[in-house]
């Protein structure tokens, strides 16, 4: 029974029409500035899609809807715990009939004709808020959970495992499907066989062959014991989902540790479970392994020992420094993070003797890699790495400051860009943007996201590419942090049972994880799965077999796409690149190669042309050629393996 008080409190006039109001006049100016922005396009999970207008009164009108009903919802829910002149705790009845409503619209404004991301952002966030409170008219559904913590520990190992096993498999079938191409972690592969074979990761297929002058990642190294038990590209995809499935325990453990509670760390774990920055890691089309990963669960370990007060004790100090420096030794880039963790030890603790050497390490490591030992490997070459990325500012860090300084449109342009907005939406939204309660956590990963901001590729700032990895393990904790953040301010606010506010909040994590892995992220429960990439087709089954048949010391030239299956190989060259040696097989792919479609096929011609080479088969665009006194062996071999 709610009383008369509770009950007016509930349906306050005044701050409805407030709410409502200011979240249409809200939505309708963002609704505005993406218009002016992007005039004609908007970007849906990783696809563009045309919309019929770039802003008329009709879809002003749906956005003005749109930003009412979400702040009508949280006019709602902001009410929706009440309490009684008994002390006892009101749930209100009348959210039942009120947020199903709610909830219907922003399904349509998600999934209607025009999907975009931003109100896809609104259906994902409603529908987990409303599950959330919803969740509190129940008894409490977690106290069993609370009860159980070896058997949910048990349930994470599951979920550690299962993950595992599952993007271990995908990832060697994508490989085997021809889906895993050579770039980036095809010359990994190339560089651990060769030192396996007396030739310091050295690649055919750079200008200088060391793989650690293209970036500084000893890491590497790790990677050779593995290696020399099954020395195959398959290694790397299996290594690749180990080490992202390494952050479910991680995270478990944190999450336990910084709770209290067994509930929030399970419901974490399956939040990375889906996460689709996660995911979409293992199933990247384009680039691979990546070093990088390396520094994920070491930065995510390093989150144990970050304080919370002024005081930090030596040993977690010590553990903090001893993660930071195993993740420095992923990438020159990771001593971004590892400089903003000691600008957040500095401002935690205001104590220079621990702030201030981890700002030096993560500053001189950064320094020393990209200006003394890059360049060294490379005979004295600058870092070739900051003119692609950042060329379009200046030739260093001090030069690009300047010029930002001097030009802020420009910056303030990619502030506004709808990549930008896209990526940071997409970092949030599977934590139902928890992680923006402690804002403070989130700004150690403000020199990433800078740089990625400002950097000349659009897939620099796209969830989809490995650019994000040393910015997500403090937008995870940042999340941790703010779930408890948002527990105690509610319970502060409130005489509801605490248990139940942890249950809604649950409740709203996991709707909020479900919903973004089921629509950005990748694996067999996706809407974006799709069983061709994991299934050897005809053209795949060609290149296999013609890995067979060629002869393990002969020259190859392939293109990029077909070359991630030919690593463990002595002489293969990219075609399209410069060369030390001159072909003696060719596997070329003249139609979807993974670079330039007229370079592969003018390489081809050049060749068909060249009396002292044969055509020995083809399927579907892929040709094999050969010479001549090659091409008769090679036939001789098709007999018993045909192509």
């Amino acid at each position: 029974m709610v009383d008369e008080k509770t009950q007016s409190d509930f349906f306050n006039p005044r701050t409805l029409i407030v709410d409502v109001v200011s979240g249409a006049i809200a939505l309708a100016s963002l609704r505005l500035l993406l218009a002016l922005k992007f005039p004609g396009i908007m970007y849906v999970g990783f696809r563009r899609i045309g919309i019929r207008e770039s802003v008329s009164a009709g879809t002003l009108s749906q956005w003005i809807v749109a930003g009412g009903l979400l702040f009508a919802a949280w006019s709602v829910v902001r009410n929706r715990i009440m309490t009684a002149s008994n002390g006892s705790t009101m749930l209100m009845p009348p959210s039942s009939i009120l947020l199903p409503n709610i909830v219907t619209v922003a399904w349509y404004l998600g999934f209607g004709e025009y999907p975009t991301i931003p109100s896809l952002f609104l259906f994902i966030f409603t529908a987990a808020l409303f599950a959330g409170w919803e969740s509190c008219r129940f008894p409490d559904l977690i106290s069993g959970i609370e009860k159980k913590s070896a058997l949910m520990t048990v349930v994470m190992w599951l979920l550690c495992l299962s993950f595992v096993i599952t993007f271990g498999i995908l990832n060697v079938l994508q490989l085997h499907a021809g889906h895993m191409g050579y770039a980036d972690s095809g010359f990994v592969a190339e560089a651990l066989w060769n030192t396996l074979h007396g030739r310091f990761l050295y690649s055919n297929n750079f200008d200088h062959p060391m793989l650690l002058a293209d970036h500084f990642s000893p890491v590497w190294l790790l990677m050779l014991p593995f290696y020399w038990l099954y020395p195959d590209h398959e290694t790397l995809c299996v290594a690749s989902a180990i080490l992202l499935g390494s952050t479910i325990p991680i995270v478990y453990f944190l999450a336990r540790s910084r709770t209290g509670s067994v509930a929030v760390a399970i419901a974490f774990a399956v939040a990375i479970y889906l996460n689709p920055a996660i995911t979409l890691e293992n199933s990247s089309f384009t680039y691979g392994f990546q070093a990088e990963l390396f520094a994920l669960p070491f930065l995510l370990a390093a989150c144990f020992f970050l304080p919370e007060s002024r005081e930090m004790d030596r040993r977690s100090y010590g553990l903090l420094l001893v993660f930071l420096l195993l993740s420095l030794w992923a990438k020159e880039n990771v001593s971004l993070p590892v400089t903003m963790v000691g600008v957040y030890v500095l401002w935690k603790t205001r104590l220079a003797r621990l702030g201030v050497p981890i700002i030096g390490l993560g500053l001189i490591w950064g320094y020393t890699t990209t200006e003394i030992l890059l360049p060294a490997m490379k005979g004295g070459a600058d870092f070739y790495q900051f003119e692609r990325f950042y060329g379009h500012l200046g030739r260093s860090i001090p030069e690009v400051l300047v010029y930002l300084a001097r030009h802020p449109s420009v910056l303030v342009d990619r502030l506004l860009d709808g990549h930008t907005w896209q990526f940071i939406i997409l970092l949030l939204l599977p934590f139902c943007l928890m992680a923006l309660a402690r804002l403070d956590i989130l700004l150690i990963g403000s020199a990433t996201m800078f740089f990625l901001t400002i950097g000349r590729l659009e897939s620099m700032r796209c969830i989809k590419f490995h650019y994000k990895l040393t910015l997500l393990p403090f937008v995870i904790y940042a999340a941790v942090m703010g779930f408890n953040k948002i527990q105690s301010s509610l319970e502060n606010r409130s005489a509801a049972n605490p248990a139940r506010i942890r249950q809604g909040l649950l409740v709203t994590l996991l709707a909020a994880a479900v919903s973004c892995g089921y629509l950005f992220g990748a694996g067999p429960m996706t809407r974006q799965f799709r069983l061709n990439h994991f299934v050897v087709m005809p053209r795949a089954r060609f290149v296999l077999n013609a890995k067979e048949i060629i002869p393990q010391d002969a020259v190859l030239f392939a293109s990029t796409r077909l070359a991630g299956g030919f690593t463990n190989r002595p002489n293969m060259y990219l075609i399209g690149l410069p060369a030390t040696a001159e072909p003696e097989v060719i596997l070329v792919d003249t139609y979807y190669p993974w670079g330039s479609v007229e370079t592969n096929q003018e390489f081809f011609h050049r060749y068909m042309n060249d009396d002292s080479f044969e055509l020995v088969a083809q399927r579907n665009y892929i040709y094999l050629l050969a010479k001549r006194e090659i091409a008769a062996e090679l036939r001789t071999r098709i007999q018993g393996d045909p192509l």
